[in-house]
This record gives C-alpha cells, structure tokens and sequence, in this order.
C-alpha cells in the first residue's frame, strides 16, 4: 500500500505543476506572478478603488484555452469589499466565478482591454484583506492562482510622502502634468481607472521634470491615477476631467 502511494504522488505532482504553469499571471514587466502572494498598499483616503492591481495573462500551452477566473476570499475586514474584472467585465463582490470566459489563441497573451483586474474598496476601514484568485479551464484540472494580501492602515498612504503638486492641475481641461523631478525612479507609470475600476490609460516615462498627459480626449468625470516609481506604488490620487 505504502509503495501504490507513492507512485501516485508521483504522478500527481507533475501535473499539478504542469496546470499551474499553463495559464500564466505577468506583470507588466513581464514577471510570471503564478503562485506568489502580493501585498498592494491601499490608501485609505479612497474609500471606493482604495487599491487595484491588475495582471496581463498568458496562454502558455499550443491549444487555444477558454478561461473563466474565481476568487476565494481567505480573510477579510468586515464591511470592506471586493471585486475583479475579467473579459471586460467587472463583476461585484458577490460574485465568486466570472460567468462569462476569454478564449485565448495558443500562446496569445490578453490585450489590456481584457487583463484581469481585481480591486479592493476599504470603505474607510483600516485592515488586511487576503484574496486568492484563480484563472482555470471549466472542467479541467487546468488552473493557475495568486493572493493578493490588500493592506490599509490608519497612518500611512503607498509608498513615499510626496506633495500635492505631482499631478496638476486638477481639475484637468486638456492637459495635466506629473512632476516626476519628486521620483527617485528610471522608470515611472501611470495607471488610469476610471470609477467603476476599469483602465482607460496607461503612461510610461523615465524621470522627468514633467511629463505632459493629453486628457482632452477623455470623458469628463473623476478617475484614479496609481502612479509607479520602479514597479513600487508610490501615489494613488483622483483627478477629474472638465
């Protein structure tokens, strides 16, 4: 009995490994993420989108794949939500499974449009939320997770003190600016979510006296820009757009 037993360990383990590995998490420096638990600093100043995070995927097999994500929720501060988006859709804190799946081509990895995006709302509320979420193939052993551990606490915001001049003007007509002087960083990005957590830009730079960002396209309203110095959240600040 002992020896069956261990032959099938062997057997399973392999291919526990091999499922982990066929649907890839990729930060947006192209870091395979899969199985790895992530701490995102929340700001508490944001009740609602009070931290997003967000992942490119990767079908890393020759077949194509239709994809489905999950979450599971491992601890949580009460009174505080939680959501993710998924195939362009964001779902609510209710929802556990994506009812709608992304097929994705052998190989393909997800336009931004399509990344999965998950987001923590602290209502105020300090505290740790730790969320595991999943990419899997209904049916399938297939599936890869990751935890995201969603830290807000009463005395600090992400990352380093920076002024209220970084982005300016706010509100915004056609341009605003990042002073990316206050950066000790080669390279920065700005993130922009509108309010119901779903990207609409993205802006790359090395260290700048100031960057200009053309807004007169967007749509008038508020959105969140998460600003990264060397891949480390430094500043999660609105700004609306007249």
């Amino acid at each position: 009995m002992r020896l069956l037993f261990t032959f099938f360990a062997l057997i399973v383990v392999p291919v526990l490994v091999f499922s982990q590995n066929t649907i890839l998490f990729k930060d947006h420096d192209g870091n395979v993420m899969n199985g790895q638990t992530i701490t995102v600093q929340g700001d508490i100043s944001l009740m609602f989108n009070s931290a997003i995070v967000d992942f490119l995927v990767q079908n890393n097999t020759s077949n194509n794949l239709t994809i489905k994500a999950r979450k599971e929720v491992l601890s949580f501060v009460p009174s505080t939500y939680n959501d993710f988006c998924w195939n362009g859709t964001c779902y609510p804190d209710q929802i556990v499974v994506s009812p709608g799946a992304y097929s994705l081509a052998a190989g393909a990895t997800t336009p931004e449009s399509h990344q999965f995006t998950a987001h923590y709302h602290c209502q105020g509320i300090a505290g740790t939320t730790s969320v595991k979420y999943y990419l899997f193939v209904e049916g399938t052993a297939i599936e890869s997770w990751i935890i995201i551990n969603f830290i807000v606490n009463n005395t600090s915001v992400p990352g380093e003190q920076l002024s209220n001049n970084l982005v300016y003007p706010n509100p915004a007509t056609d341009l605003f600016y990042v002073d990316g002087s206050q950066l000790k960083s080669a390279k920065i990005r700005v993130e922009v979510y509108n309010m119901i957590g779903r990207k609409v830009n993205e802006f790359q730079f090395g260290q700048a006296e100031k960057q200009t960002i053309d807004c007169s396209a967007w749509d008038k309203g508020v959105y969140i820009l998460r600003i990264y110095s060397d891949g480390n959240l430094v500043k999660s600040t609105k700004i609306t757009k007249k």
